[in-house]
């Protein structure tokens, strides 16, 4: 066995020393043959596989250049970098190939060689590419947001110039904004945020510290203890512990607000953060943000705060962030490089303001008399002059002396002007002159500061909860507080906002009321009205039962990490007359589900959420909204609710039989009481296909509708509809009509409004065929995009006439595909608050098919075209545009475009009429008409020339 052994060691050795020897000559023969003889094999292998490469590499890009949402993920473009740096190597080793003959055999053998490497090289990215992640969601450099007008008033403007300046000083990294509360600060933050020099950042963040603790109410608070106490050790060891209290608060607070903060800046930056700790959120966002250069605007600073804790670090890219707070000492402690002080406006400008805010009332004769002194009074403070300039435009003038006489008498001052403002402000709230607007303002105090409240939610709340009588007087009260600057409306958004400082004026005015107890915080406790909304970080679960017998409210809303409610959470809550479980993740509802006192219910966006529970008992429900659920059937539970007066369905995509079509015929026919009932319906829902036509006639029954939004199956429907309800008769009827065929989803919409005729034909209310869309007399939407770009882009034909709200055609902002491409005809009259044909953003192919656009008697309309849209226009035949007083120019010109010569290439027909300030085509009428005919001009006094050509 040894000799054995022995024999086998030598045996190996001498096997590797053969093995090495044989390496200094190369290969073997016979391989080095077999390698020649595979030349032309290995080639058109290589030739293969790299095609096949290259078409998968022009797919991606394909998608990601159609793709304007999303852009490239950083594995896909180092994927296609390599892609690039084969197809070189590939193009050399191809001209080398001709060739190949005639090179020694030594030299075929290592070429082909080459030709198996780059084929297997080749094989590998191939491999690698049907594994990579194509695209993530793009990132906007910059979100816009509604930012007040600085350029006239001249003190703001400078600061704001200055702070610009700052972009372009590569020794200035933080910037400090300090000013009292009501300066201007915000408004200078937002116009930052706009500015055209922020378009040098690679990406803007827009943030506000989170304010998570009512300071104002700490110095009451340790005021009352240090006043109690007569004895004087006493009295300084009570203050001691309250300034310790505060500390904590403080503490705790300001933990709180940059865990908000942190899902702020990383819900811009469109990261996944779901279950990392704080320190793994701030590696992420520093992550990145290191390559980028980046402006990071901080607004309300309340105090000091290390921004490497929130994941805001120095990258060495000429970064800046922009901290504004109303004290110096913060911005100085958070090392800042420079700082601007924002002074109160001057006497003049804040007259000034105080006028224009007036509005017609600023001509009046008692303006003299009040003006400078209420401005005075206001510390020539903006936001305070904008609130108090409200509060004065609705009373009549002749009593405007008595009413400065009074706000006088409103003097309170402290250290940093908090509570002074405060204090100012309330005389605005005191004076309200009914008791249900003040209810309906100090109840906004329950949203979320800075988040939009939707203004159907308050007013149906408000009416819930018993502050006013019905929903329309509830829109009066929204519109009076609105005049009165004590709510700010978002015109484009349909939605409301309540200013911070007001905010904190009406939650410490709810904490005086005796039946106005508010809770808003991340933590369970008592109160009347309850409000947990947007608490995703704190708020993942619920308490087995809750004892809140007086509950009337409780606000849940867009609580992601809130998955279930527990059997009794609502067993002591009978009184209760509000619950907005809006966008959590709750994926049933206790049953029974028993709420006696309940009249409305938000489950809207609620996607988890396939059912509701069989036995519910909401004998006193009056709104009920469960868009946007995993519903796919009409719910029979529905039918015991006999006092809805507004139901808003959504039912998903289902493409299985169900076999339930007959239980739920009865339900919408028991609903007497409807005033509002929305049915929308994703494409291909099987069970909606099959119960629509008994549906129709249901609702074709109801006599109290005001209002509808419904998916018909067919024109014929829509048509039988319409002859059997006496709906039409009522002119204040609105709606909103689908009609799709073939679970497609060529929508039609349309509404009609106020002075519609009785007797309107079918034709002139609604889609002619599944290419045509007529808006006539519509008095909510305030552009067509409110309709859903995607339920207009296949319409060949439009028509809009006597829609007093509509302010803009298309609204095109955040859009990156195409609008209206298939768009042929569109015909605008009548249209008095129309400004722009299109706003924002114009994607390639929008308009692409336009050949008519007729526009007349549209008083507002200043212009029409921008360059971005004429390039668009290669189509465009006959243009025609009448009786619209303001228009001066029909191109207007962009800053980069001003002397870049255009073409309408297909434009035949032009006709202006009636335009009395036309000047000009375009600057220097630099627009090439090639196949225009003579056009027809007719009062046009100020036009020049028409054109070059």
């Amino acid at each position: 066995m040894a000799l054995e052994s022995m024999g086998a060691l030598i045996g190996g050795i001498l096997l590797k020393f053969y093995e090495e020897v044989r390496s200094l000559f190369g290969p073997p023969f016979d391989v080095m043959n077999e390698f020649v003889n595979c030349t032309d094999t290995n080639y058109q292998m290589m030739k293969g596989a790299a095609q096949i490469l290259y078409g998968m590499r022009n797919d991606v890009l394909n998608k990601i250049n159609k793709d304007k949402e999303n852009e490239p993920t950083q594995q896909c473009q180092a994927w296609i970098d390599k892609v690039n740096q084969l197809e070189k190597a590939v193009k050399i080793l191809e001209s080398e190939y001709p060739t190949a003959e005639e090179k020694s055999f030594k030299e075929r053998f290592e070429f082909s060689k080459v030709l198996e490497k780059m084929h297997d090289e080749l094989q590998s990215c191939l491999d690698q590419g049907s594994k990579i992640q194509v695209s993530v969601e793009r990132i906007p450099p910059i979100i816009r947001v509604p930012a007040p007008k600085i350029e006239d008033k001249s003190s703001l403007y400078t600061v704001f110039t200055k702070m610009t300046e700052y972009f372009e000083d590569e020794n200035v990294e933080r910037i400090g904004l300090w000013g009292t509360v009501g300066v201007g600060k915000t408004a200078i933050m937002k116009n930052l945020n706009n500015s055209e020099k922020a378009n040098a950042f690679d990406i803007v963040i827009f943030a506000t510290l989170p304010d998570e603790m009512n300071q104002e109410n700490s110095k009451d608070e340790m005021n009352k203890g240090k006043l109690n106490c007569e004895n004087e050790e006493l009295k300084l060891k009570a203050l001691e512990l309250e300034k310790e209290k505060l500390r904590e608060l403080k503490l705790k607070a300001l933990e709180l607000a940059k865990e908000k903060l942190r899902q702020e800046i990383a819900g811009r930056l469109k990261l996944k953060i779901e279950g990392m700790t704080k320190s793994e959120i701030n590696f992420r966002i520093s992550e990145e943000l290191k390559d980028k250069k980046y402006l990071f605007l901080l607004d309300d600073v309340w105090d000091i705060l290390d921004l490497g804790d929130i994941g805001i670090c120095s990258n060495k890219k000429d970064s800046k962030v922009i901290l504004a707070s109303r004290k110096q000492n913060i911005c100085w402690g958070m090392d800042i490089d420079a700082i601007e002080d924002l002074k109160p406006l001057p006497i003049k400008e804040a007259v000034a303001l105080f006028k224009e805010k007036l509005g017609t009332k600023g001509k009046h004769l008692e303006f003299r008399g009040v003006a400078e002194p209420v401005v005075k009074h206001c510390s020539c403070l903006p936001l305070l002059i904008e609130k108090v300039a409200g509060f004065f435009k609705q009373k009549d003038s002749k009593n405007w002396r008595k009413l400065l006489e009074k706000f006088q008498t409103w003097d309170y001052y402290d250290v940093d002007g908090m509570v002074e403002v405060l204090n100012k402000f309330r005389f605005c709230f005191e004076e309200l002159d009914r008791e249900d607007k003040k209810l309906c303002f100090l109840y906004c105090a329950l949203h979320t500061e800075g988040y939009e409240i939707s203004t159907n939610h308050l007013v149906e709340c408000c009416k819930a909860e018993k502050f006013i009588l019905d929903v329309a007087s509830g829109h009066l009260i929204v519109g009076d507080l609105i005049d009165a600057s004590l709510l700010e409306k978002d015109e484009k958004k349909k939605c409301l906002k309540m200013n911070k400082v007001l905010r904190n004026m009406a939650l410490k005015i709810s904490s005086e009321w005796e039946d106005l107890k508010f809770l808003v915080k991340a933590a369970m406790g008592r109160g009347e009205r309850i409000s947990l909304m947007d608490n995703s970080h704190r708020l993942s679960s619920l308490p087995e039962k809750l004892n809140c017998i007086n509950l009337s409210t409780l606000f849940l809303q867009r609580n992601l990490a809130l998955t279930a409610i527990p059997d009794k959470f609502f067993e002591s809550m009978q009184k209760l007359r509000v619950l907005d479980l809006h966008g959590t993740r709750v994926k049933k509802l206790p049953s029974p589900f028993c709420l006696e006192g309940l009249e409305v219910l938000y489950l809207s966006c609620c996607d988890q959420l396939l059912e509701l529970p069989s036995e519910m008992i909401l004998q006193n429900l009056e709104v009920l909204d469960i868009r946007g659920t995993g519903i796919y059937c009409l719910p029979i539970q529905i039918r015991q609710m006999k006092k809805l007066r507004c139901l808003r369905m959504s039912f998903s995509r289902y493409d299985v039989e169900s076999g339930k079509e007959e239980e739920h015929q009865g339900v919408i026919s028991n609903l007497s009481l409807l005033e509002e009932l929305v049915i929308e319906v994703k494409a291909q829902n099987r069970w909606w296909n099959n119960v629509v036509k008994h549906i129709t006639r249901e609702v074709s029954r109801l006599t109290k509708l005001t209002s509808l939004s419904f998916c018909f199956h067919d024109v014929e429907s829509f048509k039988s509809f319409v002859h059997n309800t006496e709906l039409w008769q009522d002119p204040n009827f609105t709606f909103q009509f689908c009609v799709s065929q073939h679970d497609s989803t060529r929508c039609l919409k349309s509404a009609n409004g106020e002075n519609i005729d009785n007797a309107i034909t079918i034709s002139r209310l609604i889609v002619v065929s599944n290419d045509t869309f007529e808006l006539i007399g519509h008095k909510g939407a305030l552009s067509l995009s409110d309709f859903g770009i995607e339920n207009i882009n296949e319409l060949k034909c439009c028509i809009i006439e006597g829609c007093n709200e509509i302010l803009t055609v298309i609204d095109a902002h955040g859009t990156m595909e195409g609008v209206l491409t298939c768009l042929e005809r569109i015909y605008i009259s009548n249209v008095p608050m129309l400004e722009s044909i299109w706003e924002g953003h114009v994607p390639d192919g929008s308009l692409a098919q336009l050949t008519v656009l007729c526009l007349s008697k549209c008083s507002k309309l200043t212009k029409i075209f921008s360059p971005a849209m004429i390039k668009q226009l290669s189509k465009l035949q006959h243009l025609q545009i009448e009786d619209c007083p303001e228009i001066e120019q029909i191109i207007v010109e962009s800053e980069n475009n001003g002397s870049e010569r255009l073409e309408l290439p297909s434009l035949t027909e032009l006709v202006l009429q009636d335009l009395p300030k036309l000047t000009s085509i375009w600057k220097e009428n630099q627009l090439s008409c090639p196949s225009l005919r003579a056009p027809k001009i007719i009062n046009c006094d100020k036009l020049k020339s028409v054109l070059n050509d």
